[in-house]
């Protein structure tokens, strides 16, 4: 009987402790998580975007939202992070874009950082953003002036050929004690082809 690891695949990414959350202990792998989040997407408000599954929603959360199926293949998550992740995330209340200045007080109403303006984000700032977490209105004002309208397939896929130019390769578990935005474990820089 083998032991269960003490940390999950997220743990190199986030940088941040595993652990049980209600009642539940035991990793699952991240691509099985499908609990129903409909109420939370509703709550955040993301409500528009009902095809978006627990695994997805995680995934964003992370920063890995644009892995491969093989990349996700084996990685697996504690209830801690699947939990703080999904639908029992709760997001900051203050304006989180990146390029906010200006006073940081409590945002009202229901803008939020959406999929599309996450993967906007992080081609502009190379910066990780939680769907689902507040954005001002001068902020979303400056992002929209700034940020070529693109639809969310083809910023998808330019984040997608901006990980792929970078060389990603399969979840490994490697210790990286200075996380930098795009420095995690997945990430690894080129290296030449054997021919």
């Amino acid at each position: 009987m083998s032991a269960v690891p003490p940390n999950c695949s997220l743990y190199e990414i986030l940088q941040s402790p595993c652990g049980s959350s209600r009642e539940e202990v035991g990793h699952v792998l991240l691509s099985e998580c499908n609990a129903d989040i409909s109420a939370h997407l509703a709550s955040c408000p993301l409500s528009k975007c009902s095809e978006v599954t627990e695994v997805k929603l995680i995934m964003a959360r992370a920063g890995i939202q644009h892995f491969s199926r093989i990349q996700l293949e084996g990685m697996t998550i504690c209830p801690r992070h699947r939990h703080l992740l999904g639908r029992f995330w709760r997001g900051p209340r203050s304006c989180q874009y990146p390029g906010h200045t200006g006073k940081v007080t409590s945002v009202t109403g229901s803008h939020v950082i959406t999929f599309q303006i996450a993967d906007e984000i992080i081609l502009k700032f190379k910066e990780i953003t939680a769907v689902g977490s507040p954005i001002c209105t001068t902020c979303r004002k400056k992002h929209s002036e700034t940020c070529p309208i693109m639809s969310f397939h083809t910023v998808s896929k330019i984040v997608l050929s901006y990980a792929t130019e970078m060389k990603t390769t399969p979840f490994r578990q490697i210790s990286t004690p200075n996380r930098k935005p795009f420095s995690s474990p997945c990430w690894t820089p080129a290296t030449p082809e054997a021919t």
